[in-house]
């Protein structure tokens, strides 16, 4: 088994050793986004991923100019796609985003 010094934090699933999982969405010729399906997307993706890193969830959304947003916390995927933080950054997606990371 790995040493979780070395690897950061894990956790020991059926005997596994599991790493957080990591997910997003680039986007590229942005003409129209459709907030609903996005969100929908988005969410399913982060629900697919709850079992790699069930103790915390955060979005991160990124604009071609550089600047960013962050939504991190110890909480449960069900609680952060829940949130008026993760939805604001989800339905925040414009044209100017480049794209929108989960964790």
């Amino acid at each position: 088994m790995p040493n979780n010094d070395i690897l950061g934090s894990t956790k020991s699933l059926g005997g596994a050793v599991t790493m957080c999982g990591l997910y997003g969405i680039i986007f590229h010729n942005k003409r129209s986004i459709d907030h609903k399906k996005l969100r929908l997307l988005f969410n399913t993706m982060a629900l697919v991923n709850y079992e790699r890193g069930p103790d915390a969830a955060g979005v991160g959304r990124v604009h071609d100019s550089g600047a960013s947003a962050v939504f991190k916390k110890p909480i449960s995927v069900f609680d952060a796609i829940a949130s008026e933080q993760w939805n604001k950054l989800v339905m925040g997606v414009s044209y100017d985003t480049r794209m929108l990371l989960g964790h």
